[in-house]
């Protein structure tokens, strides 16, 4: 939809984002909904088979998909997240093989995977890692940690459609407001 605005609305736009880069970010970008959504059928989810969700502000979004998009030409090619035309096939089949390799040699196979449960500070090494200068790592990891998480309920929107942003805090539920949390791991 963004693509049909016109000059003047897409001038104005980058004005802000630009701001916002070179600022600080709107509130409304420090918010995030989360929602649980199963796995497998509704009807016998259960708590282990919850995907969780975060929904973040559009325009958020986008500029960090400019700066991802930027990173993505640095990227090794052994690196197969965050890549348009790679897939985990590849890989899947590596660690299989190296898994049966070790089997029939009678040796040990260690590995980790652990996207969702990534620490922030590991997150901005891995960014610096890849080359990324660390202001801009520290940027991207901070648009997240600083960043209330809501979760996604009837009471949150409603407090939220009558108060504003003011209704969405760390502070306990109440009548007037929804409590959120600030994440710990992972990343949106």
């Amino acid at each position: 939809m963004m693509k049909e605005w016109p000059v003047a609305v897409l001038q104005r736009v980058h004005y802000a984002v630009d701001g916002f880069w070179r600022e600080k970010l709107p509130e409304c970008w420090n918010k995030k909904w989360y929602c649980s959504k199963p796995k497998v059928d509704p009807e016998i989810a259960t708590l282990n088979d919850l995907r969780p969700l975060n929904f973040l502000e559009t325009p958020r979004k986008q500029l960090m998909e400019i700066i991802v998009n930027r990173i993505r030409g640095i990227l090794s090619e052994s690196q197969y997240g965050f890549r348009p035309t790679k897939s985990c096939k590849g890989p899947t089949l590596q660690v299989l093989s190296a898994h049966e390799e070790a089997e029939e040699a009678g040796t040990e196979f260690h590995g980790s995977s652990a996207f969702d449960t990534v620490p922030k500070s590991v997150l901005v090494m891995s960014w610096e890692r890849l080359g990324v200068p660390i202001i801009i790592a520290h940027y991207i990891v901070d648009m997240d940690r600083r960043c209330l998480t809501i979760p996604l309920t009837p009471h949150a929107q409603y407090r939220k459609h009558m108060m504003k942003m003011n209704a969405l805090s760390t502070q306990p539920s109440s009548e007037y407001t929804a409590e959120g949390f600030f994440g710990v791991t992972g990343t949106p």
